[in-house]
């Protein structure tokens, strides 16, 4: 009898300006059930709040969390390039607030 691969999940998070409010939202994935595979955080903020955003970012290494910079972008522009480098079967859309 064949296994069946579980499906992996990847959440795509657009940010922009909202370190804090990412850093609750990093909370409750890291408890989340079934557990996020990967998570892809696409930043469009300001420089200052980009070395915020990544502070945050880096302190969960236990989650696979995938970071990219992304000026002068809009969400829906930063979800689509989510879409694009994630690699879940499923994909889940998170918004930083």
């Amino acid at each position: 009898m064949k296994m069946k691969r579980r499906q992996t999940i990847s959440v795509i998070i657009p940010t922009k300006n909202r370190p804090e409010s990412l850093l609750r939202v990093f909370r409750a994935l890291h408890t989340q059930v079934p557990r996020v595979d990967e998570v892809v955080v696409v930043d469009t903020s300001d420089t200052a709040f980009q070395r915020k955003t990544r502070m945050i970012v880096s302190s969960f290494p236990s989650m696979i969390i995938r970071y990219w910079k992304l000026s002068h972008s809009s969400a829906s522009q930063a979800r689509n390039f989510g879409i694009k480098r994630s690699k879940g079967d499923i994909l889940a859309f998170l918004d930083d607030d």
